[in-house]
């Protein structure tokens, strides 16, 4: 067991032992992450494919092994990483973020948050979509997991937010990187069209459901829910 030393935290990139980040290569990083995004074993094949889509196998096979060395050894511990028949596995003591985020997000739809726990958390998640699409875009199996985890803690903290009070900074700040990574978030729209015509800010309402309107046509060939046409017909505003 490694007891918590050793943390992959996967919404913000970072690897940490004994809290402190550790210094990887990106094929080393990606390693971890990939390790991270599943729970059991990836096999050999599907890491090669992965990290070095055009080696042969041979190539592939051995600049695998060299990486998960380097891991060990860099976080000064040969059982980060388990070997099992057919691939490799986190250690069993090795603590991931994505599923205490999924913990807490359950908390949040449960209400058993503290108006404290929301905000910071919050804020983490907002940061955290902000990087869904950079630093591993080019791990699609993974990114698409942690993205998946990240839109949705962060969509229900902004019902949360949302539940308690009016368009405060802090869910404004959360809707606008639902949007960022997610333009059809109904939710997220709404709450950037209400911020706005409550600062009497009208164009960028309009601009707001117009992003969202061409993000539905454009991706699931459906209208806006009628409920976000009435708040701008309210103000008599052409879209």
């Amino acid at each position: 067991m490694l007891g918590s030393s050793i943390v992959v935290e996967v919404l913000t990139g970072t690897i940490y032992k004994n809290g402190m980040a550790v210094e990887l290569s990106r094929r080393e990083r990606y390693l971890m992450f990939s390790l991270a995004a599943v729970d059991g074993v990836i096999a050999r094949a599907r890491l090669r494919a992965m990290l070095w889509p055009d080696s042969d196998d041979d190539r592939a096979d051995n600049a695998l092994w060299i990486t998960v060395h380097r891991v060990r050894r860099r976080l000064g511990c040969a059982a980060a990483i388990s070997t099992a028949s057919d691939g490799y596995r986190l250690g069993q003591g090795v603590l991931v973020d994505l599923a205490a985020t999924e913990a807490l997000s359950r908390r949040i739809r449960l209400g058993e948050v503290s108006e404290t726990t929301l905000q910071t958390a919050t804020q983490t998640l907002a940061g955290a979509a902000a990087f869904v699409e950079t630093g591993l875009s080019d791990l699609p199996e993974h990114v698409g997991r942690r993205s998946h985890i990240v839109i949705d803690s962060l969509s229900d903290a902004l019902h949360a937010l949302l539940g308690r009070g009016d368009e405060t900074p802090l869910a404004v700040e959360a809707a606008r990187a639902l949007l960022a990574a997610d333009p059809a978030h109904e939710a997220a729209c709404e709450c950037i069209m209400r911020s706005s015509m409550a600062r009497g800010n009208l164009a960028a309402a309009v601009e707001a459901f117009r992003r969202h309107r061409r993000a539905l046509r454009d991706e699931l060939e459906i209208e806006p829910s009628p409920h976000l046409l009435q708040l701008l017909q309210r103000e008599r505003t052409p879209v």
